[in-house]
């Protein structure tokens, strides 16, 4: 069971690293938006939404822990892909940054509220 909680402890702090290159290079810019920095924490907040509101089922066993904990992935994927991707692109960031955490939004409360429990 511990070691559920360092793995756990380790990827997110993974995850946390993942963050300073495009924060900094979106600063750098001066693209950072607010709904950037939000965007790798509101699918973990999402996620637990959707599996409080809508999914009685996944309350119980790991799925509480863990799922939030694995739905900041997408978060920082799509960071990274605004900051060094869509900036090269000549996206708009005023654009496609709220409409990327608007998507990831959705799509994790979706996720929360559909996806079975997790035991051990």
């Amino acid at each position: 069971m511990t070691l559920t909680y360092i793995f756990l402890a380790v990827t997110l702090l993974a995850f946390l690293t993942a963050l300073i290159a495009p924060w900094r290079y979106l600063r750098k810019h001066k693209t950072l938006l607010p709904s950037d920095i939000v965007l790798p924490f509101a699918p973990a907040l999402f996620v637990l939404f959707g599996v409080a509101l809508l999914n009685e089922a996944a309350q119980v066993g790991w799925g509480v822990i863990l799922y939030p904990a694995i739905a900041i992935l997408p978060g920082v994927l799509l960071l990274n892909v605004r900051a060094f991707l869509l900036t090269r692109l000549r996206v708009s960031p005023e654009k496609i940054s709220p409409v990327l955490l608007t998507a990831v939004s959705v799509t994790a409360f979706l996720f929360g509220a559909m996806i079975s429990p997790w035991y051990d």
